[in-house]
């Protein structure tokens, strides 16, 4: 029997004679038979047809599940068993053989049990006298290889599924929205349409968890995955881009009227209906930043431009829209200046008042930047970063003195009030225009990656870059500071500690850029070093 040939090339076929020739004591039989293998030779003939001149190895019922019956062709019975979806490419197979090409193909036979088997085929071609094509074969049944494959990769697509999907929401999370807005943006730069992005956050969302819980939180931020993903069309992407924070990609956005379309059905949405928590309803809103991408913007702008459309909704009264088209920019910009003099006077206060170094917000700023440098992140992000190292720690000014100077440990009481600090911050500096780039940065940076932190319990890429970058510096400047409550270490135990703490405290890609950027320095100040000498 040749096996991945059509009925219509066959031929007469000799009888194979290899019992006492070829395997005298039915060794190779057994051996092939054993392993679901079947092994054959055949030749083209010159007028187009073949013969088979050796096979040895499992019956060929044992891939057709049973004999095939009387009165039909061996090849025809073949055939007929091929999936109907593999059909085609059992067709295909005769072709590359006959130019003397190898074949290398596996596809599904239906048996007459009435089980799916996998078959994988091998053949080679060489050339035999007068112009005959000698082919040498073998077929397999892999079915049980194939079936441990397919489920392998089933698992493999539900584990990257799960992995870019927030367990919380069933949202998409940051790392997909952020590849699909990657994607968007490269399509949109061959087609020329526009993509818009629209940043929503809950107004106000604190006090859902302070009155209703966590539980009740978190009822809410699924309730409003499901009116996000009702209010947008079917190829927008609705994401959780962390905390309350929500984020949908538009495409084919054509201009500032369509962009502020799309941004107001999504706020709407959230605002139509109260949210049923047990017996009680509760209004919840959302305000929506929204920007367009130009020609040749890139996604850390894009989403720059978004967040200080966002941050002028919330300046502006909460539950609104704002385009970032039609803001002035409040970011900074030209008084970047002014804007570190007023962070600095800031952490001052709250260096003084918590008993450290006032230096210390300034070192946490310096690695900050020198990470983002090393990184190559945005000149946006990496003034939000810097900004975010001078005034992570500023609301603590609003922390009584007798908890933030103690030299004993914290009862849980004052680990509560203490923990308040990061929330104070944000609400202080994105009432101060110049600063407000900072706040996820401030709010954020005792978030772990591990999703144990606070004040959101946000995990991995969940948490904002810029969160996680002044998170590993202020780690790292603390280690090497003195403090009321311990000694400091040295540079490599601080490394140590940084290393340990990667993968469950800090972001471990931000912690290798961290360890690169602190030799680079050390390189630096060594090679000045030899220059005084």
């Amino acid at each position: 029997m040749k096996f991945g040939c059509r009925p219509a090339d066959k031929g007469e076929m000799a009888a194979p004679d290899h019992t006492d020739e070829h395997d005298p004591f039915g060794l190779l039989e057994h051996v092939a038979t054993s392993l679901g293998r079947h092994f054959y030779t055949y030749v083209f003939l010159p007028d187009g047809t073949f013969e088979t001149v050796f096979e040895i190895g499992a019956a060929w019922e044992s891939f057709l599940g049973g004999p095939v019956p009387e009165g039909v062709d061996d090849d025809a019975a073949w055939m007929a068993a091929v999936h109907p979806e593999d059909r085609e490419l059992y067709d295909e197979l005769d072709a590359p053989i006959r130019r003397g090409e190898p074949v290398d193909a596996q596809y599904r036979l239906i048996g007459f049990d009435g089980r799916t088997r996998w078959v994988e085929v091998h053949e080679r071609a060489r050339r035999g006298g007068d112009d005959r094509i000698v082919v040498d074969g073998v077929v397999s049944d892999i079915t049980s290889r194939k079936t441990t494959e397919l489920a392998l990769e089933a698992a493999l697509r539900k584990a990257d599924r799960i992995a870019r999907v927030d367990g919380l929401t069933g949202a998409y999370n940051r790392r997909h929205v952020s590849e699909v807005l990657e994607s968007e943006l490269a399509r949109a730069g061959r087609s020329g349409e526009p993509v818009g992005l629209l940043l929503l956050d809950l107004d106000h969302f604190k006090r859902v968890n302070d009155h209703h819980g966590h539980g009740g939180g978190d009822e809410v931020l699924r309730e409003v995955t499901r009116r996000l993903t009702a209010a947008v069309r079917n190829f927008d992407t609705v994401g959780r881009w962390g905390g309350e924070e929500f984020v949908v990609i538009v495409p084919g956005t054509l201009d500032d009227d369509a962009l502020r379309a799309a941004a107001e059905s999504v706020r709407s949405a959230i605002r139509r209906a109260p949210f049923a928590l047990g017996d009680e309803l509760v209004v919840v809103t959302g305000s929506v930043g929204a920007a367009r991408a130009d020609d040749g913007e890139g996604a850390d702008e894009l989403v720059a431009a978004a967040d200080r459309a966002l941050y002028t909704a919330k300046r502006r009264g909460r539950d609104r829209v704002e385009l970032a088209s039609e803001i002035e920019d409040e970011s900074g910009g030209g008084d970047d200046v002014e804007a570190m003099r007023v962070a600095q006077a800031l952490a001052s206060a709250s260096s003084v008042r918590e008993g450290v170094s006032p230096i210390h917000d300034e070192q946490v700023a310096r690695l900050a930047g020198l990470i983002a440098e090393e990184l190559a992140l945005p000149a946006e992000l990496t003034r939000r970063v810097r900004l975010g190292g001078w005034l992570h720690d500023v609301g603590k000014v609003a922390v009584p003195d007798r908890i933030l100077t103690k030299a004993g440990e914290l009862d849980p009481h004052e680990w509560a009030s203490i923990r308040t600090h990061s929330e104070i911050g944000e609400e202080l500096i994105r009432r101060i225009p110049a600063l407000a780039g900072a706040a996820r940065a401030v709010r954020h940076h005792h978030e772990r990656w591990d999703g144990h932190g606070y004040p959101d319990g946000l995990a991995g890429e969940t948490i904002p870059l810029e969160a996680r970058i002044v998170a590993a510096a202020d780690t790292y400047c603390a280690l090497t500071d003195d403090r009321i409550f311990r000694t400091s270490r040295s540079h490599d135990e601080a490394i140590d500690e940084l290393e340990r703490a990667a993968g469950t405290q800090l972001d471990p890609w931000v912690v290798a850029a961290l360890i690169r950027a602190l030799e680079r320095e050390r390189g630096r100040i060594a090679e000045l070093l030899r220059g005084v000498a």
